[in-house]
């Protein structure tokens, strides 16, 4: 018996976190009426200016570095031209 075709795979994961809380997850009581009054409004900070993205990969043969971008997203063009990522 033969053992099968040795499988090379390559993996690759990306997540992003938030620095700040949301202020959508805020519980906040107040008075009937009173939604947009000063005091019951909080500022609030673009989605993709307030995190961080991590990047990294994997395979049978080694991983790569642990790659984290402040703020944007994790394009393409991103990592193949400003990091040389799979070098």
């Amino acid at each position: 018996m033969h053992p099968g075709p040795t499988v090379m795979g390559f993996f690759t994961e990306e997540s992003r976190f938030i620095l700040e809380s949301h202020p959508g997850h805020l519980l906040i009581w107040r008075d009937q009426r009173t939604r947009y009054h000063q005091s019951n409004t909080l500022e609030r900070h673009d989605y993709r200016g307030g995190g961080i993205m991590v990047w990294a990969g994997i395979s049978l043969g080694g991983h790569t570095d642990l790659h984290v971008y402040h703020g944007g997203t994790l394009t393409g063009v991103r990592y193949r031209e400003r990091y040389e990522i799979l070098d």
